[in-house]
């Protein structure tokens, strides 16, 4: 009789601190302000129906232990789910924070070559794929929203800085093959009018180098050559 009654008092000892430790983590749960905090939540969680499982089943305390296991389980079931998801969903904006860094890094110190640009905006559009995957019912969602939003920009600056290298770097290209054929073209005609259209062919290729470009640097060099050499052929 008094083993019996030591392991009744042995079980509702366990019952009560099971109890009261799945009902801690729970609140502790609900008031977790990141994913860490929640896995800490779960773990305590997950300690406390241990020791409701540790009950004997043929005591009073056991029976009782059962009907509360079974709703702990259920909802225990439900917030891993959800803290499952929620993980993933950090993880991906942990990743689209790594790919934007890098895009961020290898944009500083400009110019560059298109094939950069293009690496850079490659870079972008891999963090903003991330983004894209965390739910609308994830907490993280805003978040990730507000970073997507940055993200777009940056692609599209990016996208647009590449353009504008393409189009000086080819305008650049035609100026000097026109500087050629004018070089050769003064020293065997001595036709001013003929010289300064082609000049001024020159300059309006040399004008389409946008500020910040490989090109720009000698664009400006080669124009300056260009609106002198116009400026002598009318000063003659």
């Amino acid at each position: 009789m008094e083993a019996k009654v030591y392991q009744e008092q042995n079980a509702q000892t366990l019952l009560t601190a099971g109890t009261a430790a799945v009902n801690d983590a729970k609140q502790q749960y609900q008031q977790a302000q990141d994913a860490a905090e929640k896995q800490e939540a779960i773990a305590a969680w997950q300690a406390g129906m241990d020791l409701l499982n540790q009950i004997p089943s043929q005591t009073l305390a056991g029976r009782m232990s059962q009907t509360q296991l079974a709703a702990y389980r259920r909802d225990f079931q439900q917030v891993s789910s959800q803290a499952t998801a929620s993980q993933r969903s950090y993880s991906l904006i942990a990743a689209a924070k790594q790919f934007g860094w890098t895009a961020a890094n290898a944009a500083q110190n400009p110019p560059h070559t298109a094939a950069q640009w293009q690496e850079i905006a490659l870079l972008w559009q891999q963090a903003i794929d991330r983004l894209k995957q965390v739910p609308l019912a994830d907490p993280a969602y805003v978040d990730a929203q507000q970073r997507l939003a940055q993200y777009q920009q940056n692609l599209g600056v990016a996208r647009t800085r590449r353009q504008a290298e393409l189009e000086s770097v080819r305008a650049l290209r035609r100026a000097k093959d026109l500087i050629s054929q004018w070089q050769t073209l003064a020293g065997s005609n001595p036709n001013r009018s003929l010289l300064a259209s082609k000049l001024q062919s020159i300059i309006n290729y040399l004008e389409i180098v946008q500020p910040g470009t490989t090109a720009t640097a000698e664009a400006k060099e080669l124009l300056k050559f260009a609106r002198a050499k116009i400026l002598e052929l009318q000063s003659d």
